[in-house]
């Protein structure tokens, strides 16, 4: 019986183990990625003067039109000072003022300050437009516009209503809770009231999922598409993200079409198609210090695993549970998130929780509610020479010191001819079972 060798990058070295070759449903590789853009506002141009399912922006608007510019945060690379002035001068071929256009910074419920607001437009445009920083618990900046189909209360920022038309700059990639960034979302969560937000990221937690990247249609993108509607976005700038964090494509138009057609070229980056789901997964978190970045690796292996699947999880985990701050993350984003007190909690008693809103803020539960599903659903061993057996255990949680140990449980569990794919590291990848 023919074997393969099993290579998972763990710190500084390697862990090895052989797998029968009939196992082996897949090995999860590095591909080549979308080129970047050679030129960000040359393409910037050409969207805007080509823009998709409708007209030219500087046919949609006149010389006395007032006009709001919605631009995402600080915690997206969106590089809107380079983008900002290919949208204002494509307004000023309509004759409009300066004095008639303002930019909202779109933060949804992350840190909010004029500094962020400033440095993500740039001083110049900062201080030649007036910004309006959105705050969604300033209630008394909000307007209520009614319900979506669904029932969610939708609340934004009263500053769009003194806008006659409303445009925004944005950008496309694999997002945790609606599936992918972009369109929409500017509106929702960007510059939405704290109830609407609250009640949208409740959502995530519905249904047999543990997160929604790279899913096209969520219940929390069906609301964002309407939020949108609601609150009059006409036209979209959106950069479209590679794996690799760089610029490959440039949209503009509509704010469903363009969006949809820029999310063609971003699938082409982020979607890995794999031939069906596996008995166990094996994923490489080599790098990962802390218990909970081990466990969130757990998290993708979940849709690519059966129902009662087996995830292992190489991960070091040299560090405990977790820093207060997430290192990856700062300027106090996830400050003090994710507790390790929720590991306490089911997957549906958080579910519960968020609904009668007992976290602050709810949306930092889906990742925890995502954790404590997998978890639940799942057997996860995770592969680590550092963490305790005994405290992995008080979470649900399997161990083993070597990978050939961890593969021993998994068929054990499964069965010998049970298939296995292998995720060796972390390649940004969304995967999709056909």
């Amino acid at each position: 019986m023919s074997s393969r060798r099993l290579i998972i990058p763990y710190q500084d070295q390697m862990l090895e183990a052989d797998v029968a070759s009939q196992n082996l449903l897949a090995v999860v590789e590095e591909r080549q990625d979308l080129p970047a853009v050679a030129d960000l506002e040359e393409e910037a141009k050409s969207a805007l003067s080509s823009p998709i399912g409708s007209e030219r922006m500087s046919k949609l608007v006149g010389a006395n039109s007032k006009v709001a510019i919605l631009v995402d945060d600080y915690t997206r690379l969106t590089p809107a000072q380079r983008l900002a002035p290919q949208v204002i001068e494509e307004l000023k071929a309509a004759g409009v003022k300066d004095g008639n256009i303002f930019f909202v910074y779109a933060p949804g419920h992350h840190p909010v300050t004029w500094e962020l607001a400033a440095e993500k437009l740039g001083k110049a445009l900062a201080d030649h437009f007036e910004v309006v920083v959105h705050n969604p618990k300033a209630f008394e900046d909000l307007i209520f516009l009614g319900f979506t189909s669904t029932g969610t209360p939708v609340w934004v920022n009263k500053a769009v209503k003194r806008a006659d038309f409303i445009a925004s700059i944005g950008g496309i990639k694999p997002n945790f809770s609606p599936g992918w960034g972009g369109g929409c979302k500017i509106v929702m969560p960007g510059i939405s009231g704290w109830e609407t937000i609250n009640c949208t990221h409740t959502k995530v937690m519905a249904g047999d999922r543990v997160n929604s990247e790279g899913v096209e249609d969520t219940p929390v993108r069906r609301d964002i598409e309407e939020i949108g509607d609601m609150a009059g976005l006409k036209f979209i700038l959106n950069v479209v993200w590679n794996r690799r964090g760089q610029v490959c494509g440039v949209v503009a138009g509509d704010p469903h079409q363009a969006w949809r057609k820029g999310l063609e070229t971003a699938k082409k980056s982020f979607i890995y198609k794999l031939p069906k789901q596996a008995e166990i997964a094996v994923i490489g978190a080599g790098k990962a210090e802390y218990i909970f970045e081990a466990f969130i690796a757990a998290t993708k292996g979940y849709s690519i695993t059966t129902a009662n699947g087996t995830i292992i999880v190489v991960a070091p985990c040299t560090r405990g549970w977790g820093r207060e701050e997430i290192p990856s993350m700062e300027k106090g984003w996830y400050k003090s998130f994710p507790s390790e007190d929720l590991m306490r909690y089911t997957a549906s008693e958080i579910a519960w929780k968020a609904q009668k809103r007992e976290f602050d803020p709810i949306r930092n539960m889906n990742i925890p509610y995502g954790i404590r599903l997998t978890i639940e659903k799942r057997h996860v061993i995770i592969v680590s020479h550092e963490a305790s057996p005994e405290k992995l255990k008080t979470y649900g949680v399997d161990h083993a010191f070597n990978l050939t140990d961890a593969l021993t449980k998994a068929y054990a569990e499964q069965g010998k001819e049970a298939h296995i794919i292998v995720v060796p590291r972390d390649y940004r990848y969304v995967f999709k079972v056909d």
